[in-house]
């Protein structure tokens, strides 16, 4: 039986009784779920799904969820993790003769800034700016400056000495080869 309300079809106390009955036997109640359930029409066990309206072939909610933490977990760690760099130990950056005393070179394609600040002795640093990832682009006056939002990076340590830069730039390891500098 159908009752009207407010100009659209209800379904009848009935049915209304029967679904509050199954709700109850669900929270410990009266009867069970399977009780109510006609053997017609009741769904095996191995097809059966987690709750009501869900289809056998889909996740629930909770599988997604945890599928969707995973993931995201899987992603933060490897995001976080050295994850190795582009160029292997004993990659050549440059020779002696190109880094100039007092001065330094970006070396854009390894992402590195080498520097001598005194004669013979060189200093690596990452050429990513430590405030918004911006790469350096220029080594002057004893300063590695950012254009992006114009921190300056001494040559001798990379610590920041003005700009909004957070922290210095990170020191990269090489070692002088004859006349070339390498990767360490």
């Amino acid at each position: 039986m159908r009752t009207a309300v407010r100009g659209s079809w209800f379904p009848g106390r009935s049915v209304l009784r029967r679904g509050a009955r199954r709700a109850r036997a669900k929270l410990g109640g009266m009867e069970s779920p399977e009780s109510l359930e006609s053997p017609e029409t009741s769904p095996t066990p191995s097809e059966a799904p987690a709750h009501p309206g869900a289809s056998p072939r889909c996740p629930s909610r909770r599988t997604a969820l945890a599928a969707a933490g995973a993931l995201g977990a899987a992603a933060l760690v490897a995001g976080c993790s050295g994850g190795g760099s582009d160029d292997e130990s004993g990659a050549q950056l440059a020779r002696v003769s190109d880094i100039p005393v007092g001065g330094g070179k970006v070396l854009k394609d390894h992402k590195v800034v080498v520097t001598q600040p005194v004669a013979g002795e060189f200093k690596a640093f990452s050429a990513v700016c430590t405030h918004q990832g911006c790469t350096v682009t220029r080594v002057a006056n004893g300063m590695i400056e950012c254009p992006c939002h114009g921190s300056r990076f001494r040559i001798t340590d990379g610590v920041m000495t003005s700009g909004p830069a957070p922290r210095p730039l990170p020191a990269e390891e090489i070692k002088v080869t004859g006349d070339t500098i390498v990767r360490a």
